[in-house]
């Protein structure tokens, strides 16, 4: 016996209820939304594993977007654009302070995703974000000496700079954080924490007495929290995030430890 055949306009006509119930009862809408498509699909038995079903995923997404834009506050999409300063592993790690070097760690940094109020009473809310975070470019080099020739501590080499280093990379990934916030007189002020899945790239490339290799951070998937803070009014925010890092050896280090983060963002 073969599965019914889908009908997106059941679920065109579930997400017209949706927005019309959105509009009167907006916190019962945000907590139950997911909820109550699920359940729309389990009456349509949808089979997510067959070729028909997996062709209609894409017009599904398209169909959940603009129900939980109607759902209003508990969708908006938002994106935004600033300032990145990015820690690195110190001195003696891809730079050596002691001899000619120069480091590039002050970088544009990029937001686009979604945010919403999961709760909302009186003043106070809590809400949502789920971003796609860009930080870079970082870069970092130096004419350096063997390690065994340098100082961290002192910042001395022992000998004249032979070997030259150049390198560059980024970090991306993405954010999703809980946000209690408070608003007076039309200005939202709020706190977040939460964690990101993130991607560090570093390549540098050596070059000494006329041979040239590379040495390659392995890129992989990571998990670090991230805390921030942020005024918004008229839905323009004013945000501040700090990202952490964690270093990695694979086989050897990315540059990045930490990043602070400063963004203006716009929700649309």
């Amino acid at each position: 016996m073969t599965s019914p055949t889908p009908s997106p306009m059941r679920i065109v006509r579930k997400c017209s209820e949706l927005a019309r119930c959105g509009r009167s009862n907006g916190i019962r809408l945000r907590l139950s939304v997911f909820a109550t498509l699920l359940r729309q699909l389990w009456k349509e038995r949808w089979n997510w594993q067959t070729r028909e079903i997996t062709k209609m995923k894409p017009l599904f997404a398209l169909l959940l977007i603009p129900t939980l834009a109607h759902a209003g506050p508990f969708f908006q999409l938002e994106a935004g654009i600033g300032a990145a300063k990015t820690s690195d592993m110190g001195d003696g790690i891809w730079y050596q302070a002691g001899v000619p070097h120069s480091v590039g760690l002050t970088t544009p940094a990029y937001l686009a995703g979604a945010t919403g109020e999961l709760v909302a009473r009186d003043s106070w809310s809590l809400r949502y974000h789920a971003d796609y975070v860009y930080i870079g470019r970082l870069a970092a080099s130096c004419l350096c000496v063997d390690d065994t020739q340098y100082n961290p501590h002192t910042h001395r080499a022992s000998v004249a700079p032979f070997a030259y280093f150049n390198g560059q990379g980024h970090v991306q990934g993405v954010a999703l954080t809980l946000q209690p916030t408070y608003t007076w007189r039309g200005v939202e002020m709020g706190v977040e924490a939460g964690y990101w899945a993130y991607w560090q790239t570093w390549h540098d490339t050596v070059t000494n007495a006329g041979q040239t290799g590379n040495l390659d951070h392995k890129t992989g998937l990571q998990f670090a929290p991230v805390v921030g803070a942020s005024i918004t009014y008229d839905n323009v925010s004013v945000s501040y995030r700090y990202y952490k890092e964690r270093p990695s050896w694979r086989p050897v280090p990315g540059i990045a430890t930490g990043t602070h983060m400063i963004t203006l963002v716009k929700r649309f």
